[in-house]
């Protein structure tokens, strides 16, 4: 039952950002002449956007938790492309945080120059939603960005890049796709605003051990890991939701492979956001198994990664492990239980018992 989870490397295709080697993107047959509907979020992906036209549509993940819409110009100068996968993670700061990381740190756009984020209103809310930035690029493109927004249960991501516009175009061009973006109605997404450090790094620590587990525990672990599972593949109605939680970014340095942020005020657990995609890994007390035991055993923290179909819980530490331990452990570990959380797989549960 091992999954080694492998993620792509440093460098950003002129088109697509980051996404996992595992979903490598399968083009989808459409009709070139008519829209495109997303399903799931009832967004429906135009022949052509702010003047661009689309060339095509693919899927990362099957059902629809995550799509990709290409567009570009008739001289091949100017690509813009628009993301849509669910949101199993963070929130729209966190994510354009990491997004406008990466374009900056991959290399492809030289020593990128911020032109500054602004919030967005994209067509249909009722709120400034979303965030975007441009930037002024060396080497082969002149300028890059990057804008993202609520679209209902899911992220909107769209990344631009030319040959030909400077900043200042470039992020003209990008308003008018969000102005063009044809999504649902939106009149409960709140406003936003980037996110900060936070207010103090994590205390220094020593890596974390193991815990020792017998196959009573493993299996414990990985019914608990399920029902965590399940409840993320629950969807809650809007109006019995609590206000949005609020993160901050850990004040050390981020990777290329992740980003680490906390919700604010926690000082005993964190998220780490795996390149720019939408997948993360939270690692923090197991509460749930603190409840079940009732005392009885020692507190245990949990690792838990989060993708687009699918929640996998992994082995548990006797501390709280360091964000290079727990990216490890997923990353080349093997899960104590995996949950399907969309599609044909939602409420199927596999534990593996190590036998």
């Amino acid at each position: 039952m091992a999954r080694l989870l492998l993620f792509a490397g440093a460098a950003v295709a002129a088109l697509l950002s980051l996404a996992p080697a595992s979903a490598q993107p399968t083009p989808l047959k459409i009709d070139a002449s008519r829209s495109w509907k997303h399903d799931p979020t009832g967004t429906r992906l135009p022949v052509t956007l702010a003047g661009l036209t689309r060339t095509e549509v693919a899927e990362y993940t099957a059902n629809g938790a995550e799509v990709a819409a290409q567009y570009r110009d008739t001289a091949g100068a100017t690509w813009v492309t628009v993301f849509i996968y669910r949101n199993v993670s963070g929130n729209v700061p966190l994510w354009f945080d990491r997004a406008r990381y990466l374009l900056r740190e991959s290399g492809r756009y030289g020593k990128p120059e911020a032109g500054g984020i602004t919030p967005v209103t994209p067509k249909g809310h009722a709120n400034p939603s979303g965030l975007m930035e441009s930037f002024a690029a060396t080497g082969q493109f002149r300028s890059t960005g990057v804008a993202m927004f609520p679209v209902k249960d899911f992220y909107a991501k769209v990344r631009a890049s030319s040959t030909a516009l400077g900043r200042e175009q470039l992020a003209t061009l990008m308003a008018q796709v969000l102005a063009e973006f044809d999504g649902p109605k939106d009149r409960d997404s709140p406003a936003v605003t980037p996110i900060a450090d936070c207010a103090a790094a994590l205390p220094t620590r020593e890596p974390a051990k193991l815990a020792k587990a017998s196959e009573e525990d493993r299996m414990m672990a990985g019914l608990l890991g399920g029902i965590l599972g399940q409840a993320a593949a629950k969807k809650e109605d809007k109006k019995d939701k609590g206000p949005p939680l609020a993160f901050c970014r850990e004040p050390v340095a981020s990777r290329i492979e992740y980003g680490i942020y906390r919700h604010v005020g926690a000082d005993n657990r964190y998220m780490l956001a795996t390149y720019d995609n939408g997948r993360a890994i939270f690692v923090g007390p197991d509460e749930l198994g603190a409840l079940v035991a009732q005392g009885k055993k020692p507190a245990r923290f949990g690792v838990t990664f989060y993708s687009m179909d699918r929640t996998d819980t992994f082995p548990q530490f006797e501390t709280l492990p360091t964000p290079a331990q727990a990216y490890e452990l997923v990353n080349k570990g093997q899960p104590i239980s995996s949950s399907g959380t969309w599609g044909k797989s939602s409420g199927q549960v596999s534990i593996n018992t190590g036998q």
